[in-house]
């Protein structure tokens, strides 16, 4: 008796990016594992069409869905997988791939069909914002200003997205926001206000390093206002992952926060939006399953268990070794020092253990 075949629809985004997508299909049929997959294709002829294909897969209870696109056809696509139990797969073919990025898929559109194959998937955070949800970083200065001209543009591509920041930097004042956190209120003016779930923005601009898609934890990054000549020395110290220790940058770790704006502007995932001026925001309780990269795995568990450990002086992972695991050269190894209590190394070797067997039988 033949073993039943798991159903994944693609989702096709014809326009994002710059890239070409007419090979797409040739390369499914030759690099997908038809001996574990049955699947369709959809081509998106409109704004909001993925999300009524991903609502109809759902319904048809498809195990996975593959968005093929850039962070707004993940963004429609996902959200509609809330609540249910299709997984979220991407094939990164946009202009930034943040999302993607942060997940460890490759960006060769080959080698991100035979991740599909491995059939991998984690569970991960996602993000509400008052009735909205996104699974990346939403953001409500700047980025959010640029993401309604970007969208408005016929052209796609990084070169446009530059082209709009470059224009409208000098025009831009900063938004002002009044923060409500833990019974804390405080008003700030900011030049960009972004809260994140994953660490980029797209195209490798770290805005959040250490963030998470595991940890139930939201950083909020506010970009204070900044003489113009600063720019691309702050541009250079986000590339380089180290934006948190410029003076004008501030990142708050959270769960729950409300904002109130003096604007009506916001993106979730690169997607431009009309949104209130009263905002509640939060990790939401409903987590969703993602396909990814089988190596990346490991290496989001171990970002993981990091984040439990920063508070313990010599016991974080070292992170060269860390990034050793994506490429199958060794295992990492872990010490524990005196001042942790029973409990949790306990619960932290458990992890540690269970990713090391899982990591040794995947070499073998």
């Amino acid at each position: 008796m033949s073993k039943e075949k798991t159903s994944i629809w693609f989702i096709i985004n014809p326009i994002s990016g710059t890239r070409r997508k007419k090979k797409i299909p040739s390369l499914i049929r030759k690099y997908l594992d038809h001996e574990k997959f049955a699947y369709r294709l959809f081509y998106t002829q409109y704004k909001g069409h993925a999300g009524e294909i991903a609502r109809t897969a759902v319904e048809r209870n498809i195990a996975i869905v593959c968005a093929v696109g850039g962070d707004g056809s993940a963004h429609e696509v996902g959200i509609n997988l809330i609540h249910s139990n299709t997984k979220l797969a991407i094939i990164p073919r946009g202009s930034g791939n943040g999302i993607s990025n942060h997940m460890g898929i490759p960006i060769r559109t080959i080698r991100a069909i035979k991740c599909l194959n491995k059939c991998f998937s984690i569970s991960i955070d996602t993000v509400s914002v008052n009735n909205s949800h996104f699974l990346g970083v939403g953001g409500y200065g700047i980025d959010a200003f640029i993401a309604k001209k970007f969208e408005q543009h016929k052209k796609r591509g990084l070169k446009s997205y530059v082209k709009h920041t470059v224009k409208e930097f000098y025009k831009f004042n900063p938004i002002q926001v009044e923060i409500e956190m833990q019974d804390k209120s405080t008003k700030v003016d900011a030049f960009l206000l972004s809260i994140a779930n994953t660490s980029e923005f797209g195209n490798r601009f770290k805005l959040s390093p250490k963030s998470s898609v595991q940890d139930g934890i939201l950083e909020m990054i506010i970009i204070k206002p900044f003489p113009k000549w600063v720019s691309p020395f702050l541009v250079a110290r986000f590339i380089g992952q180290k934006g948190d220790k410029s003076k004008f940058v501030e990142i708050i770790k959270f769960k729950k926060a409300s904002l109130k704006l003096n604007e009506e502007l916001a993106h979730y995932d690169g997607e431009h939006i009309k949104e209130q001026n009263n905002l509640f925001a939060q990790r939401a309780a409903e987590r969703h399953a993602m396909v990814i990269d089988f190596q990346q795995m490991y290496y989001l568990w171990f970002m993981i268990i990091n984040t439990y450990l920063e508070r313990y002086d010599g016991t974080q992972l070292n992170r060269s070794s860390d990034q050793k695991i994506i490429h199958g050269e060794e295992f990492p190894k872990m010490t524990f020092v005196d001042n942790m209590n029973h409990k949790e190394e306990y619960s932290i070797r458990k992890t540690y253990d269970k990713v090391n067997k899982l990591y040794r039988d995947m070499q073998d």
